[in-house]
């Protein structure tokens, strides 16, 4: 299983994923309209060098895109698994910041049940593994 730390930043992105999937879209519209400029002219005499940057440049960031999809897909699908509990458990204590003891008094249980219900949450995500990581992401 990856480790619990990691998992909780790609867990904390998750409500904010679609808006860094888009702003990396606009990045791929913006590099890609500058690549045309380039094509088009001939004023730069490192041209050549200047596209082949902008293609390294746009394949970064469709796999990121793609990667971010693909981990949007699966935070999704295990939220899904996850009984209603545990999806409250998880959107107090990472989206809204709340401590155990509110936490415990906002779902009527014990603090103790409460951190070993969001401690098991973790076990659907032993075949998650990502190619980049949160803090690759700007």
């Amino acid at each position: 299983m990856m480790d619990k730390k990691l998992i909780e930043k790609y867990l904390m992105m998750y409500p904010k994923i679609d808006e860094i999937i888009k702003s990396l879209e606009d990045d791929l519209k913006f590099y890609e309209f500058r690549k045309t400029e380039y094509e088009l002219s001939n004023q730069h005499k490192n041209r050549n060098d200047l596209i082949d940057r902008i293609d390294g440049g746009l394949k970064q960031k469709h796999d990121e895109i793609l990667e971010l999809i693909n981990i949007k897909e699966y935070i999704s699908m295990t939220l899904r698994r996850a009984d209603t509990n545990c999806r409250k458990i998880v959107d107090l204590r990472l989206w809204k910041k709340k401590c155990w003891d509110e936490i415990s008094g906002e779902i009527g249980t014990s603090t103790r049940q409460a951190e070993r219900t969001y401690k098991q949450f973790f076990e659907y995500f032993k075949n998650f593994n990502p190619k980049i990581w949160p803090d690759d992401i700007q």
